[in-house]
């Protein structure tokens, strides 16, 4: 019998809308991952089985015949938000009936900018949390139009997984490189899917990770740098190396001098042995991480308070720590979301004991009864950061390594 998931719409504030250049961002994907999704589509399939195996779920694939349904249903939402296509007709009706999809669901956004946000907004509802954590599910696909930011997401349940190949021959890998690794799965009724890995999406037993999914021959990694408590950018120095060389980080770069000061302290170190990456994208994990290790990396007391987040994970020390300095409430702790210019600031403030310095309101983006207010103030009068210009201070907008790690340099005496 037919097993149907529930199918509620996302619905979200709209601040604007934002357009993602989806189809550029693709070209760092793989052919084969690239003939059938935009990196954006990738990364929601990423972070929905992190999401999945933060409650012992198997994982997802993405199937050829679902992702083009979807990208049929991405550009109808545009006209018509709904789950009955602009004909009138079911949702499911892109999906070709030659595919044997033994289950179906739905989920809809619009709006959101990011994978993060919007993966985030289906799992604060329940209806969407739901077809995201049915057990029975085995394919997604993901849709993404940039016009009006509309996000589909199909389930269907798959078949038995009789052959698992993976992109790479290389089984010990650093927390980056994993990332651009994938599956390549068969099942018995001959379809091939793909999926992405990660070390959180991945179980994990004495160091050794293995992909959730049941199938013969699964490869089995390991950690680069050590155990699964060890964070993902261990030193590549020795403590006693007196110059930090990244073919990405110039001399004269505003920030050069702070890398060389968050490596000396391993406080995080490069991306690889050459790379600091310091225009990447720094997420709430990275930075709580690096601000733990500043203050000495105190060790975790209490109970954890997360629900998406174990003792396996490398910032499980610093995420209790941080919840500990009032930093972050209990519930989701959300590591993979984007750090912002606000949140920053007022991690830096209350890691020094929120002191009241008033407010500057010289920022006309900055409201005296906004939550970050006097963390900003702070920020500016001891020369951590001062805005985007003289009367834009930017709250929303992400940091990039390079920037943390100054920020924290300025911070932290």
């Amino acid at each position: 019998m037919k097993r149907i998931f529930s199918t509620l719409i996302c619905t979200c504030m709209l601040m604007g809308i934002v357009s993602i250049p989806a189809m550029a961002a693709s070209k760092s994907l793989p052919d084969e991952i690239k003939a059938i999704a935009v990196e954006y589509e990738w990364e929601v399939l990423k972070l929905i089985n992190i999401e999945r195996a933060n409650v012992g779920l198997q994982s997802l694939s993405m199937v050829s015949d679902l992702q083009a349904s979807c990208d049929v249903r991405a550009v109808e939402l545009e006209t018509s938000f709904s789950h009955t296509r602009p004909d009138g007709s079911g949702c499911y009706t892109t999906i070709p009936k030659s595919f044997p999809h033994k289950g179906t669901g739905e989920n809809a956004a619009k709006g959101q900018t990011s994978p993060e946000q919007v993966v985030e907004s289906w799992m604060n509802s329940s209806g969407h949390r739901a077809n995201i954590l049915n057990f029975a599910a085995g394919y997604m696909g993901v849709g993404y139009a940039e016009k009006e930011n509309t996000w589909i997401q199909q389930f269907a349940a798959r078949d038995t997984i009789v052959d698992c190949k993976v992109s790479t021959d290389q089984r010990s890998l650093n927390a980056r490189e994993i990332l651009e690794v994938y599956l390549i799965l068969t099942t018995a009724n001959g379809y091939i899917s793909y999926m992405p890995l990660s070390f959180e999406a991945m179980k994990e037993e004495n160091g050794n990770y293995t992909p959730r999914i049941n199938a013969p021959n699964l490869p089995v990694f390991t950690y680069r740098y050590g155990p699964a408590t060890q964070s993902p950018t261990p030193p590549v120095q020795d403590e006693d190396a007196e110059e930090i060389s990244f073919i990405d980080v110039r001399p004269d770069a505003y920030y050069a001098s702070a890398v060389n000061w968050a490596v000396e302290k391993k406080i995080t170190s490069g991306t690889s042995d050459t790379t600091f990456s310091p225009d990447d994208t720094c997420t709430r994990a990275q930075i709580l991480t690096f601000l733990w290790r500043a203050v000495g990396a105190p060790k975790a007391e209490g109970t954890n308070p997360f629900t998406d987040v174990s003792s396996g994970h490398y910032y499980y020390d610093a995420a209790l720590w941080a919840y500990q300095k009032g930093m972050v409430n209990r519930g989701k702790f959300s590591a993979a979301a984007p750090c912002t210019r606000a949140s920053t600031v007022m991690y830096l403030w209350k890691n020094a004991g929120s002191p009241d310095v008033g407010t500057v309101g010289t920022f006309t983006d900055v409201t005296a009864d906004a939550d970050y207010a006097k963390a900003v103030s702070w920020a500016v009068q001891n020369g951590v950061t001062s805005g985007t210009s003289d009367s834009i201070f930017s709250p929303d907008m992400t940091c990039t390594r390079g920037q943390i790690v100054t920020f924290l340099n300025r911070a932290i005496k």
